[in-house]
């Protein structure tokens, strides 16, 4: 399995992003991002320079791995060894170091990180020792176990700015923008954020805009983030505050999505458009 976005940007100002997800038979949902940062994702002639990010291979062994109830902590191991990174250009050094961009303690973190994963993650997934130990809390906080797991999503996403940058713009929410201006009490207007967010989560198609031009057609919008940060980028968006997203708009990534179901076997793949606010 190599899901692959093999989305173009000629801004340096973009990231390439593989997303991993285990989803509970009660929905509950611990997710994980693994990211690349191309110094440039496309030369002005065309060639690529950067480093795309990706699982390689099937991911018919989770489901043997829940049917063997193995622990939810080896999984998500296996899972990790399965990251690769591809170098575009291997006609061009490095450029620095990543340690030199690191302080003592944050080094000093990674490496006993590392040393924790040592015999049970492999190849270039031992590159992201504190996301792996971030991914092993969150499951610990939402108390998933093995036997909880019914799907495994994985997905490439590319996040941006500037040249590299996609978005939607939200009158998307122009209806529910009337309804909360003619809501007179706070009760009111919390029902409508409520109907709001409701919305968003039945993932509706929207118009995808992008500086390229490669997205400008409707993709699913799907909120990727927490609920109550949902609730409060609806609460902003519907009162148009000015802030980070300028009030007018979300911006995004494009991702193709496999959503591979444990119990049946059956692999779901669409594309999709992320957003959080």
């Amino acid at each position: 399995m190599k899901i692959r976005t093999d989305f173009v940007t000629n801004s340096s100002s973009a990231n390439y992003t593989l997303i991993l997800k285990f989803i509970g038979e009660n929905g509950a949902v611990a997710a994980a991002d693994f990211s690349v940062s191309p110094e440039s994702a496309c030369t002005i002639d065309g060639e690529k320079t950067g480093e795309d990010i990706y699982l390689d291979g099937s991911l018919a062994f989770v489901g043997q791995m829940v049917k063997e109830n193995k622990d939810i902590s080896d999984i998500i191991h296996s899972l990790c060894s399965c990251i690769t990174i591809e170098r575009w250009n291997s006609g061009e050094d490095e450029d620095e170091d990543e340690w030199n961009f690191m302080g003592e303690d944050e080094a000093k973190k990674i490496e006993k990180a590392r040393k924790e994963l040592e015999g049970k993650v492999s190849g270039d997934g031992l590159e992201y020792p504190l996301t792996i130990k971030k991914f092993k809390k969150d499951v610990k906080k939402l108390k998933l176990t093995t036997d909880q797991i019914r799907y495994v999503a994985v997905g490439n996403a590319k996040y941006g700015s500037g040249d590299s940058a996609m978005w939607i713009n939200l009158d998307i929410f122009d209806p529910y923008r009337d309804k909360y201006a003619a809501a007179e009490t706070e009760e009111e207007r919390k029902a409508v954020i409520e109907e709001t967010a409701q919305f968003v989560l039945t993932e509706p198609e929207w118009q995808v805009n992008d500086n390229g031009g490669r997205f400008n057609r409707p993709l699913p919008i799907v909120w990727n983030s927490s609920p109550a940060a949902l609730r409060r980028a609806i609460c902003d968006a519907l009162e148009g505050k000015n802030n980070h997203r300028n009030g007018s708009y979300w911006m995004g990534a494009a991702a193709k999505v496999q959503k591979y179901d444990v119990k049946t076997g059956e692999v779901q793949i669409r594309t999709v458009f992320y957003v959080a606010g």
